[in-house]
Order: C-alpha cells, then sequence, then structure tokens
C-alpha cells in the first residue's frame, strides 16, 4: 500500500481521504497545518516515504517557495512528489492538475457539444486554484472554442492572468454577459447570484458538494448544466494516483 497526504488549513470538509480510501485503497493522511509547519511538514513526509502529496488551501502558491521544480512555473502546486538528483540528493518536485482536472470533469459530463460555437467564460474569485485553470483554458484556447476569459474578484493578485484574459471587479458581474461561469468562490463567502438570463450557460463550482446555488442555477430558464466540483475532485485524484503509482501497480 503506497501512502499519499494533503497539505492544507482548516481541510476537515476535505473528500480526498475518501476518495483514496475508497476508490485506490491507499493510505492518505492529512495534515492540517499552520504555515511555519510546512518544512517540517515535507521534510517528514519525504522521510517517511510519501509517493504523493496534494496540496490544497491556503497553500498552493505559497509551497512554491519550498519546491526545487516546478512542472509549470507560476501556476501553483497541487502535487508534489519526491525524488533525488543524479547526486542521490533529495528534490521537491511540484505540479498542478487543478484546470486539467475541471476540463476533464466537462469531457465526462459531455460540455464539449456545448463549446460547439464560441463561449464568454466568467471566472468568480482569484485565489490560488485560478491560475492553473486560466493555463489550462489558455493553453487549449482555440479547441476549447472560448472567445474571452473574464476575471471577477473584489480585487487582484500578482498572478499571470494570461493573454486574452479581462479583469473586472466581482460587482460588475452578470450572468446574461457569459455562457459559462466557474466559480472558485468558498461556498462560506455567502455569495449571490442572479441566473437570470436570456440563452443557455453552464455554471460549475469548484465546491464538492450541491449547494445553494448550484441548486438555484438548476433552477434556472436556460440553465444548460450547473455542476458541483465533485468530479474535478475525482479527476485530481485520479491524476495523483496515475502520476505517483508504478505502472504495473496501477488498478
Amino acid at each position: 500500500m503506497a501512502k499519499f497526504a494533503l497539505i492544507g488549513k482548516n481541510i476537515g470538509y476535505s473528500k480526498s481521504k475518501e476518495i483514496f480510501t475508497n476508490i485506490y485503497h491507499q493510505q492518505y493522511d492529512v495534515f492540517d497545518i499552520d504555515e511555519d509547519k510546512i518544512p517540517e511538514t515535507l521534510a517528514y513526509l519525504q522521510k517517511n516515504n510519501y509517493v504523493g502529496v496534494n496540496v490544497t488551501k491556503p497553500y498552493k502558491e505559497i509551497i512554491c517557495q519550498y519546491v526545487d521544480g516546478m512542472t509549470v512555473p507560476n501556476r501553483g502546486v497541487n502535487l508534489i512528489q519526491f525524488s533525488k538528483d543524479a547526486d542521490g540528493n533529495g528534490v521537491v518536485l511540484g505540479t498542478s492538475y487543478d484546470g486539467q482536472s475541471m476540463t476533464t470533469d466537462w469531457s465526462h459530463h459531455n460540455l464539449t457539444d456545448f463549446f460547439e460555437e464560441p463561449k464568454s467564460i466568467a471566472i468568480l474569485g482569484n485565489g490560488s486554484v485560478v491560475p492553473s485553470i486560466l493555463y489550462e483554458l489558455t493553453l487549449d484556447y482555440f479547441y476549447r472554442n472560448v472567445s474571452n476569459i473574464t476575471v471577477y474578484a473584489r480585487k487582484y493578485r500578482d498572478i499571470p492572468y494570461g493573454v486574452n484574459v479581462d479583469k473586472k471587479d466581482l460587482s460588475e458581474f452578470k450572468v446574461q454577459n457569459h455562457d459559462v461561469i466557474i466559480n472558485t468562490i468558498p461556498f462560506e463567502a455567502n455569495l449571490d447570484i442572479d441566473f437570470t438570463c436570456d440563452h443557455k450557460f453552464v455554471y460549475y463550482d469548484l465546491n464538492y458538494a450541491d449547494n445553494r446555488l448550484v441548486n438555484k442555477a438548476r433552477k434556472a430558464k436556460n440553465c444548460y448544466k450547473a455542476l458541483n466540483g465533485y468530479g474535478m475532485l475525482c479527476a485530481n485524484a485520479e491524476s495523483t494516483y496515475v502520476a505517483c503509482m508504478p505502472i504495473d501497480e496501477i488498478q
């Protein structure tokens, strides 16, 4: 049995342990820690042969300073793996599957057909998951058939928003102006959305369970589909499992 872990803060709600133990039958330990405990926790995990360490809020970007290499710079980290260099020294490697996991979930829900014509995408919030989502959407820009992307937030940080990405205050957001709404704002923020719209739209909520907004969107007249982020979490877990396990041991 391989050992996996999760690092974050105030993450008692996480479903990652449930997924790994029930689907992949692997050990999965949760480390709910303060920021100053990150170095010693990473050292402990590396010393005790953990094969993969997921990273969640609020450390997806903070933890970048503790890795020796990243697959995609400046996009945050949601998976850490331990390796060794040519001299046998320990190396900490980081990557992010968040954006890829989101679009994988879209495919599972047959949203590909929805993108037959150019779509306008709104991203609500600019937390640590947003850089990875923007990278995925702009990386596959023409294949996804995205006409434009707008990030709506109460304030902006120094993150790589990318080309063809507009930035606006959250108060300016209207469903009517977009075709796909990706909500990255935690449910405890008590965000409210008016889903009045005269055209078909998709609402994708990164919170892992149906909530007030998902249910409200589903009742809206022109809602094509409203989804929570549990499928994205499962896709993230699968990517972690496949990336970290030897090929001959993958179930």
